[in-house]
């Protein structure tokens, strides 16, 4: 549609307007906006010409032409509809940009070194605890089990976490295990694995599993000295020689950096339990000793305190894991 003086006879040019006075400033303007459409849906415009046709023609425009006044207030009427427009769309494209589905998808794949094939019956686990909760079992708040019927490693698996519930900041890790057909466990994963389920998917690669000791032999794998290599990731402090011993009858001793221990201890299957009262000297230590063994201690003492850890067995080496991700490195 368009405007021109009313008794004057228009020719209308599609996607400008009245043909007669389109030559300059606000009437250009008014005319291109019109014939763009984006003042489709503005219903209070008056003094409107009536509809001249899709193609050029000659009508009789019998409608005047709008005043100044009016001209400024459709073409501000249009601006803010138009910014509002823009507004909406980018307000839209932000909340789908964010793929906020409250669900993560974690995908990878589970091999280990040793050239053995996998008897066929056993089952592989993946599962996703949650590390931020303090003096209780860390919760596994996703886990699936794939069943290996003629399945030989690399294994690659999907596991999806629903995290609509879960703390926005919590301390998350993945776990995985293969076990054999008649439930002995065989590989397992013997670093934490973090995972950030702010994320929508995440892939955490190749995951290599090390193996258990045969089933049954797990205390008489354990049996015997060992000396601690790391703690909850440290390296320990050239000098000192942190050390497990334990026994075939139950007992559990050695030192702690500084100072000697012995308390009790059950180890089934991968699981060791400790007896929550663990005697120790009281020797004087340097700091960073000192330090040292106060890790080593609150490792012992959250085994002790808790529902025990979990035991990894690799050849000549041992890893401890307690149920809020804390460990102990050691080998023969």
């Amino acid at each position: 549609m368009g405007w021109c003086p009313q008794g004057q006879t228009a020719r209308f040019t599609p996607g400008l307007g009245c043909g007669r006075d389109v030559g300059s400033g606000s009437d250009r303007a008014f005319s291109r906006l019109i014939g763009s459409g984006l003042v489709a849906g503005v219903s209070k415009v008056t003094n409107r010409c009536r509809n001249l046709g899709a193609f050029p023609t000659v009508q009789t425009c019998n409608n005047p032409r709008p005043k100044e006044q009016d001209m400024k207030k459709i073409l501000a009427l249009m601006v803010v509809a138009a910014l509002f427009a823009a507004a909406c769309g980018a307000d839209k494209t932000d909340v789908d940009a964010s793929g906020d589905t409250g669900m993560t998808t974690i995908t990878g794949e589970l091999t280990y070194l040793q050239r053995i094939a996998l008897i066929p019956g056993g089952t592989a686990t993946i599962e996703v605890s949650d590390l931020s909760l303090q003096d209780v079992a860390a919760p596994v708040v996703g886990e699936i089990t794939i069943d290996l019927d003629d399945q030989q490693i690399p294994i690659p698996f999907e596991i999806a976490v629903d995290t609509a519930d879960l703390p926005p900041n919590g301390e998350f890790s993945l776990r995985a295990i293969i076990r054999d057909a008649e439930g002995q466990l065989n590989w397992t994963t013997d670093t934490i694995i973090p995972i950030d389920l702010a994320q929508p998917r995440m892939d955490v690669g190749q995951l290599t599993l090390v193996q258990v000791d045969p089933a049954g032999d797990e205390a008489t794998g354990l049996a015997g000295e060992w000396n601690v290599i790391a703690i909850d990731g440290v390296t320990i402090i050239e000098g000192s020689v942190p050390t497990l011993n334990f026994g075939a009858d139950g007992t559990l001793g050695g030192n702690a950096s500084c100072n000697s221990f012995s308390t009790t201890y059950n180890a089934d299957e991968d699981a060791l339990t400790i007896d929550s009262e663990i005697a120790a000297t009281l020797m004087a230590c340097d700091p960073a000793t000192s330090e040292q063994e106060a890790a080593f201690f609150a490792v012992l003492n959250e085994i002790a305190a808790n529902d025990g850890a979990t035991l990894t067995i690799a050849e000549n080496a041992l890893l401890i894991t307690t149920t809020s991700g804390a460990r102990i490195s050691a080998t023969r």
